[in-house]
């Protein structure tokens, strides 16, 4: 198979897949060897190699994957089966970066050599997957795309948070999230939202994906956010804010980090067992408690204390009998 030739590589393997997800290659939304340096994406007017190539000027998409308006919805960036698939994900980028400055917006790439497929997104987040997403899934991707909006940008309200603090604190966690950060679940301690809910709470971030399924959660036991857990919410720790800044170090380590010890503060829970709990989501439910080593003194040694104190304690009475006397 790696003997094969990009050509053949398209042929024999990446055609195939694409028709697998429903393109039909040489049909009216699978348009290869395109132009985008002369193409009009605006217009829809696509410029194939056969228009002739002008050296130094021209470059080619090898598939662009088109929505039922014909309008671009996806890249395609092929290899042979013996190149890596990161030799063409500069191209790509170009490419996409052709098409954006016409229609003001990235869309999807796709990476593949025919053995393996990346998915890359709008925030140039790579991640694997079994094979290319059919039209009407990139159709939903590319229309949430536009309309997503940057957490950062999120209006704290006064009436629930008025402390400068913790305003700073949430602003602290949404550019957290608006670097494409997702998948967790966060513990946090009973009277984390006094005086509106004096309920244990538990904050669930996740990735919903087209093909890949969910693996493993991560955990974390919070046990402090910097403020009283009671109704006052008194600040009591306004440098790391309890255990908030050390979430956000932790949540960007979890894969680096063993996080195996369910008695650690925190772990990882595979999918299934989540599943064969019924969803349980809480912490306690998975996390193993720390055994404090106890030790265990001999009987004689206690037996000889205590005697020490009686004898101690007898001999106070008789001195107390004789001040009374």
């Amino acid at each position: 198979m790696d003997k094969l030739t990009e050509k053949e590589t398209r042929k024999k393997i990446i055609d195939p897949h694409l028709e697998r997800s429903g393109w039909k290659v040489k049909g009216s939304y699978v348009k290869e060897e395109i132009n985008p340096v002369k193409s009009n994406f605006q217009t829809k007017e696509y410029v194939g190699i056969e228009a002739g190539i002008e050296r130094n000027v021209d470059r080619f998409i090898d598939y662009l994957l088109l929505d039922e308006d014909r309008t671009p919805i996806a890249i395609v960036e092929a290899k042979k089966t013996s190149v890596s698939v990161e030799k063409g994900e500069i191209q790509a980028r170009t490419y996409r970066e052709d098409v954006e400055k016409q229609i003001g917006a990235k869309i999807p790439i796709f990476l593949t050599n025919g053995k393996v497929w990346y998915y890359v997104d709008d925030l140039d987040r790579r991640r694997k997957v079994p094979l290319p997403f059919s039209q009407k899934d990139l159709h939903r991707i590319v229309s949430l795309m536009k309309k997503r909006k940057n957490p950062v940008n999120s209006k704290i309200r006064g009436d629930i948070l008025d402390r400068k603090r913790g305003i700073e604190a949430v602003k602290v966690v949404l550019e957290h999230i608006s670097k494409g950060h997702r998948e967790a679940l966060i513990n946090m301690a009973t009277g984390v939202f006094k005086p509106y809910a004096g309920v244990s709470t538990a904050v669930l971030f996740f990735t919903k994906t087209e093909h890949e399924p969910t693996e493993k959660v991560w955990f974390y036991k919070m046990e402090a956010d910097g403020y009283s857990l009671d109704d006052k919410r008194t600040p009591i720790d306004e440098v790391n804010f309890g255990d908030i800044n050390d979430i956000l170090e932790r949540f960007d380590k979890q894969f680096k980090e063993n996080n195996k010890d369910r008695s650690k503060k925190h772990f990882f829970v595979p999918f299934q067992e989540i599943k064969d709990n019924d969803w349980d989501l809480s912490i306690n439910k998975y996390r193993e408690e720390e055994e404090e080593e106890i030790n265990h003194r001999e009987s004689k040694v206690v037996i000889e204390e205590a005697k020490k104190e009686i004898k101690q304690l007898l001999e106070g009475f008789e001195e107390l009998e004789g001040m009374i006397k």
